[in-house]
């Protein structure tokens, strides 16, 4: 998984080159950050310590 992550450090680091990330790139990008959470989570049983992990998705209401 670390060298998938790096994989995609390098990609983030050549779209901030560009200085725009289109839509469609932005929600792939967090659908692969949801999946890369949800493994997270099985691999390490975060929710049975007590943390939870928000999807990229989940909007907070603000007060």
């Amino acid at each position: 998984m670390q060298l998938v992550m790096s994989e995609k450090q390098s990609y983030l680091n050549e779209l901030g080159g560009r200085n725009s990330v289109s839509v469609k790139e932005l929600l792939e990008l967090l659908e692969e950050y949801n999946k890369y959470m949800e493994q997270v989570n099985e691999l390490y049983d975060v929710s049975s310590n007590g943390i939870i992990i928000i999807p990229s998705t989940t909007s907070v209401p603000t007060p």
